[in-house]
């Protein structure tokens, strides 16, 4: 993995400030609850250790489980240009847990329960004829899902648990025993199920079901193990799968979930928000973001990164929209949040996904372009490969993807100072997509730069204020690695000269706001590229020379605001520090498309789930994690700014990264900061706008060691000393200690027509 988890250092010695955090009770009141059975698959709850997904539903009599795998890739031998079926990433199979009579069935009380903290379902259903409990997680060990159950059923005529497959897969039961296998042109993968407890035998029902016929005459217990395993053709996938169930009932269910518990308690304690408003919104959107880094958590620690499209999430078997395709602009957002968030771990994912296309996307490159630079395609399969029709220009002509990629190798740089991240991943990554444009580039009789047009065609058509920010960027990236590193010296005069000679970001005439050019060719289904210097770039923000006319261009641009799922409107707003628009933004965001009631997301309007259209999409929710980060604290320009967009009337209580590798943890109440404290990661010289309009303090421990009213105040740090901040005149020594804790969560949340939970 790119990133570490030991690198991912934990805040538990913290100290110094007046807050400390119950994180199990804190978190227990952003718990998912359904009162009623989840009935559908898209009602589901996830569950899943980053690279095995497990969604749970409760259909009539049975609990009912879908088994996704981030690997289970299905490819066509002879595949086509721009057929987007011919890449596919697919469901393992079905999985069910049935009783008759069932507990499931004339329900006298119910409750699921997604408990975040601890990163399980648990399940309580009761009837006229008994009652059942169940217990479900994916532990830590790899590809295997437990479940606990137990039912008081005196008489049952039958129970099973039964495995189902769909496509090419077969069944089989053998001894103790059941599970299914399949064979692609390019894998082969398995599933095997075992239980511990109870009188059972394995059975065939036929040749895609396969059954564990469980016997009790008062009730049972057991626990299932569920192994999952992915091989290449020639090796033996049952075998595989069969050895991870055994290693997991080694170990034991009662162990497994004691190891289960400490993982998830210290991811957990990496970061912290709290949000409070007068009408509740800050706290249904804060349940979002911690929902948000349960899925992400859940879903984003395998080989590849989750597809934007449904991830690990399936229910109705295999079908995904847009199959088994990256979309770079749908699925950047999924890993902004885990920078500010302290997850950078989560985004290895990402940047291993993106490095193996390397190879791939710099033969298409060469072979279309010809250049030695590197594009990656906006539209991509797991290789890299280009996959958008040849006939599709507004995604064939996108060539920013490279750059914004870059972008992100570059953050982690920031906020870790990893130099191996530095030196084999971002620099040589910027160095490529660089090399793509200056070797492309035109010059006009001034010598000012002329950038193609999307097509690569016209290089006096108006240049794309996208590709344009992405250029600023990285080459300002580029030149600031060369210095470091002290390599290149020779080339960093032409990268100089070349940033130098860009020209200025296009520009409507008669209003002065930028406009995209080129008919929007580089904006992806309105993606505010026109706000590209302002996010993701970072080049615009509060206090900047173009602040102005970047605020008029997002007001009163003419475009319409979260459009789309993926309008990344609310994080633009907060890194332009528009207080009462980003809530706006925010609560609306919210309104449009969380229509699922776990907290999953839709990137389209729908008043409810359609039948036909019922896969949940990760970015909508990445995006609104990213905007409560940025206004809590902006860091992205090198100096941290403090609640920059935190809405009038609301309060906070924040634990985040920033570039430069800071921890930062603040409180704020009626608009005023009490303390700030920041942990040093890196021993980087901290730079912070000061909080407050008078005289501030830092301290090291006891020891003063600044006093200034300067608006920007700097220190040196040590890797691992915490400094506090306080006002001259209100020492924190003299402020009430506050432990935060909540009420565990018992009923369904709501915000307008949108909610948490079943009632």
């Amino acid at each position: 993995m790119l990133i570490s988890e030991s690198r991912i250092l934990s805040p538990a010695a913290f100290n110094g400030t007046t807050v400390s955090v119950d994180y199990a009770s804190y978190l227990a009141q952003h718990d998912v609850v359904y009162n009623a059975p989840p009935l559908t698959g898209e009602q589901g709850m996830p569950i899943g250790d980053g690279d095995l997904g497990v969604m749970i539903w409760c259909p009539p009599g049975e609990i009912r489980m879908q088994v996704n795998k981030s690997d289970l890739w299905w490819e066509n031998p002879y595949p086509r240009p721009g057929r987007e079926q011919d890449w596919r990433l697919l469901s393992a199979g079905g999985l069910s847990i049935r009783t008759d009579p069932s507990p499931l069935v004339n329900i006298d009380r119910f409750e699921q329960r997604l408990n975040i903290y601890q990163g399980l379902v648990h399940l309580e259903a009761s009837a006229p004829g008994g009652a059942c409990t169940a217990q479900a997680w994916v532990p830590q060990i790899g590809g295997v899902l437990c479940v606990n159950y137990q039912d008081t059923m005196l008489k049952a005529k039958e129970r099973y648990i039964e495995l189902n497959a769909w496509r090419n897969a077969h069944a089989f039961a053998m001894n103790d025993r059941i599970g299914l296998i399949e064979k692609l042109p390019n894998l082969c993968y398995a599933m095997v199920c075992r239980l511990s407890g109870g009188n059972f035998k394995a059975t065939l029902k036929d040749s895609t079901t396969a059954r564990l016929e469980v016997s009790s005459p008062r009730g049972v217990r057991f626990t299932l193990y569920v192994g999952i395993a992915v091989s290449d053709p020639e090796h033996d996938p049952v075998a595989l799968a069969n050895a991870r169930v055994e290693q997991a009932m080694r170990r034991g269910a009662e162990l497994l979930l004691q190891d289960h518990r400490v993982y998830w308690r210290a991811f957990w304690q990496k970061s912290f928000l709290s949000l409070d408003s007068p009408d509740d919104s800050a706290k249904y959107l804060e349940n979002l973001w911690y929902l948000y880094h349960y899925q992400l958590n859940s879903c984003s620690r395998g080989m590849y990164a989750p597809l934007a499209n449904g991830g690990v999430w399936l229910t109705d078997r295999d079908t995904r929209p847009g199959e088994g395709v990256y979309r770079h602009s749908r699925t950047q957002p999924l890993y902004w949040p885990t920078f500010a968030s302290n997850h950078l771990e989560l985004a290895s994912s990402y940047f291993e996904t993106y490095m193996r296309m390397v190879p791939a996307a710099a033969r298409q490159t060469q072979e279309r372009f010809k250049t030695q630079g590197l594009r990656f395609p906006e539209a991509a399969n797991r290789l890299g490969e280009e996959v958008a029709a040849p006939d599709n220009t507004r995604l064939q002509n996108l060539h920013a993807t490279g750059l914004e990629c870059a972008m992100l190798f570059w953050w982690c740089w920031q906020h870790t100072h990893d130099l191996d991240i530095l030196r084999s991943r971002a620099y040589p990554l910027l160095k490529a997509c660089v090399k793509f444009y200056m070797e492309r580039a035109a010059r006009t009789p001034a010598g000012q730069v002329a950038l193609f047009d999307a097509s690569g065609e016209n290089p006096d058509a108006p240049v794309s204020i996208r590709e344009l920010a992405g250029l600023h960027f990285c080459l300002k990236a580029l030149l600031e690695a060369s210095d470091f590193l002290e390599t290149d010296e020779e080339e960093a005069p032409r990268w100089r000269e070349f940033l130098e000679s860009l020209p200025e970001y296009p520009a409507d005439p008669a209003t002065g706001i930028w406009i995209e050019a080129d008919g929007g060719k580089e904006q992806p289904e309105n993606a505010a590229s026109e706000m590209s210097p302002v996010f993701p770039s970072g080049l615009v923000g509060i206090g900047s020379a173009e602040y102005t006319r970047a605020v008029r261009t997002f007001l009163h641009g003419g475009r319409e605001h979260n459009q789309f799922g993926w309008s990344r409107d609310a994080i633009i707003a907060a890194r332009l520090g528009l207080r009462e628009t980003v809530s706006e933004l925010l609560l609306q965001h919210v309104e449009k498309f969380q229509i699922f009631p776990q907290g999953f997301f839709h990137c389209l309007r729908k008043s409810a789930i359609e039948p036909d259209d019922h896969i949940p999409y990760l970015d909508p929710l990445g995006i609104l994690a990213t905007a409560l980060n940025e206004m809590c604290v902006q860091g992205h320009d090198g100096t941290i700014r403090i609640f920059p967009a935190l809405p009038p009337g609301w309060n906070g209580t924040f634990m985040l990264r920033t570039a430069g590798g800071f921890l930062v943890m603040a409180q704020t109440y009626k608009a005023s900061p009490l303390w700030v404290a920041v942990m040093s990661l890196t021993g980087s010289r901290c730079q912070i706008y000061n909080p407050w309009e008078e005289m501030t303090r830092v301290l090291d421990g006891r020891l003063e060691i600044m006093r200034s009213r300067e608006r920007v105040l700097s220190f040196p740090t040590e890797v691992r000393r915490v400094y506090v901040l306080e006002p001259y005149s209100r020492s924190l020594s003299r402020m009430p200690r506050i432990r935060l804790s909540g009420r565990r969560n018992s009923s369904t949340k709501h915000l307008g027509r949108r909610q948490i939970g079943l009632p």
